[in-house]
């Protein structure tokens, strides 16, 4: 149950209409709270939010869906998500590095521990971590895990 609305949200998400994602989203969440697309309402509930510039509520919904997903891939991806969010919008490059790093060894699937892997160097070149940098550009020409 839930997985047409959920449908609608992802089209609603892909033209863009983030707005109508969040009041579908709010729909799904509520009148359905125990159903097994869940996971997914909230992946496009946190995407809008992103894309709306709230920050804040996006980082409290990717941490729920992280909480529901059944999937360390997407799980992982919900981390690497936050992590950009604090990397680029919150300005805060340690916790970012804390976040990539926790995409990476506690979940270590799927593309977003790929990316988190990428997004490490850059963090640490943020924070003026050259040789931290350089170590990391190097674990990932070689590679190996971070």
């Amino acid at each position: 149950m839930g997985s047409t609305l959920v449908f609608f949200m992802r089209q609603c998400f892909e033209r863009k209409r983030y707005d109508q994602v969040l009041r579908m989203g709010d729909t799904v969440l509520s009148a359905y709270p125990s159903t097994p697309a869940r996971p997914d309402a909230l992946r496009y509930y946190a995407d809008a939010l992103v894309e709306l510039g709230q920050y804040d509520s996006a980082v409290v919904v990717y941490d729920q869906y992280i909480a529901t997903s059944r999937s360390k891939a997407d799980r992982a991806t919900a981390t690497y998500h936050i992590g950009q969010i604090y990397a680029e919008k919150f300005n805060d490059c340690e916790q970012a590095l804390v976040l990539f790093d926790s995409s990476i060894t506690a979940y270590g699937r799927g593309s977003g521990a790929l990316q988190a892997q990428r997004q490490i160097p850059f963090c640490h070149l943020r924070l003026g971590k050259l040789e931290a940098a350089a170590r990391a550009w190097r674990t990932m020409k070689s590679g190996r895990a971070y």
